[in-house]
């Protein structure tokens, strides 16, 4: 019987952090990778951690191939920072972006000074958004039907 318990360890992240990690567009390796990096870094108490291709591999249950493309890409969305390269038989050490409004991956989220300008640019108020974070929704109309 499963009996996972605080003091055998457990991973302290930002809810915040956390949330955008949940909203962004990341597919399901890519997803599974960031939450691995959050417990080989902040599950240990650090800001990073040293991760190779066949670690990755081993954790996820994919190619190392497979490993390293995703890797590259969370790094081109620049949720990931690569703090030093991997060099031979030496890991490169990775940590995660805590800085959302840098990634390029989260498409239903605007930072607040980009928002404003669009909503300015459109003249509708930011009264008339209910979420925060959210784009401003495009009224749809429905096209006849043809018969």
């Amino acid at each position: 019987m499963a009996s996972p318990q605080l003091e055998h360890g457990y991973v302290r992240i930002a809810n915040e952090l956390f949330e955008r990690i949940i909203q962004a567009d990341l597919g399901r390796n890519e997803v599974r990778l960031m939450l691995l990096l959050v417990r080989l870094s902040y599950g240990m108490q650090q800001r990073s951690a040293a991760l190779t291709g066949s670690l990755i591999s081993e954790h996820l249950g994919i190619n190392e191939g497979n490993a390293r493309k995703c890797l590259v890409s969370l790094m081109s969305m620049r949720l990931v920072f690569c703090d030093h390269k991997p060099s031979g038989p030496k890991p490169g050490v990775y940590r995660v972006n805590k800085n959302w409004e840098q990634w390029s991956a989260c498409p239903g989220v605007w930072p607040e000074p980009i928002k404003r300008q669009y909503l300015s640019s459109l003249s509708i108020s930011q009264r008339s958004t209910s979420d925060a974070g959210a784009l401003p929704q495009r009224s749809t109309s429905a096209s006849p039907e043809i018969d």
